[in-house]
């Protein structure tokens, strides 16, 4: 069974957030874009304004994520809402 972990770093002068997100649990639902979004805007169901983004490559079935440079505004939370969000447990802050 491979296992595929990406680590994502953004630094904040001399803060650093680091999101893990475990690829293999990962099926691209989508729900921590939704999660983000609306935590970010108030508005529900808007992904173009998450700053994690899902894809999937429809050939292979495999899933990428990002997290965008712009992201910071739940580097003080105990636990963002895209990791909340995330009923695979595939998020980890």
């Amino acid at each position: 069974l491979l296992v595929r972990i990406k680590v994502i770093h953004l630094d904040f002068g001399t803060e650093r957030i680091s999101l893990k997100v475990n690829l293999s649990l990962c099926t691209g639902c989508k729900a921590c874009e939704l999660a983000c979004s609306f935590s970010l805007n108030g508005v529900c169901c808007d992904p173009t304004t998450s700053k994690v983004k899902i894809t999937r490559d429809n050939e292979t079935g495999e899933v990428f994520c990002d997290l965008l440079p712009s992201c910071s505004e739940c580097h003080f939370k105990t636990e963002p809402p895209c990791v909340s969000a995330c009923s695979r447990g595939a998020l980890i802050n």
